[in-house]
């Protein structure tokens, strides 16, 4: 199963291998900005500086530039389509929550998801690994 894994450029500079084996094992990397701040209230220029940063900080480990974008909390701000049109990049957005799973003690994703949404083959799952940095595992 392949899937999309919106990274951040300070995420990727501090970690380039993850990336590295995250294209080779054939998934893609969206744009998710490099610092995840959130665009609202931000410039244009500003908005479009965040997402070049992670565009060249993703292109050095991989070779490969993003063709999709994810707005941090998914907040979008006067300039950003300019910016997404400038980079190529089209904007997507989640279709199912999965916050808090880490709280679940779950196993896997698919068992913290089952019975709570219907994913189909093009569904988007949003989860962080937790404010405690932790990780979720099959």
């Amino acid at each position: 199963m392949r899937a999309t894994f919106f990274q951040c450029g300070a995420n990727v500079r501090r970690l380039p291998e993850v990336s590295r084996e995250v294209a080779a094992a054939g998934h893609e990397i969206g744009n998710h900005t490099d610092t995840h701040t959130g665009l609202y209230l931000k410039s244009p220029d500003f908005i479009y500086r965040e997402l070049r940063r992670l565009e060249i900080a993703y292109r050095r480990p991989t070779g490969v530039r993003p063709g999709l974008f994810r707005a941090p909390y998914g907040a979008r701000w006067f300039g950003l389509r300019d910016a997404q049109r400038r980079l190529g990049l089209m904007g997507v957005m989640w279709s199912n929550l999965g916050a808090g799973l880490e709280m679940a003690g779950c196993k896997s994703v698919a068992a913290a998801r089952k019975g709570r949404a219907k994913m189909g083959p093009f569904s988007a799952c949003m989860m962080g690994a937790g404010s405690k940095g932790g990780r979720i595992s099959e």
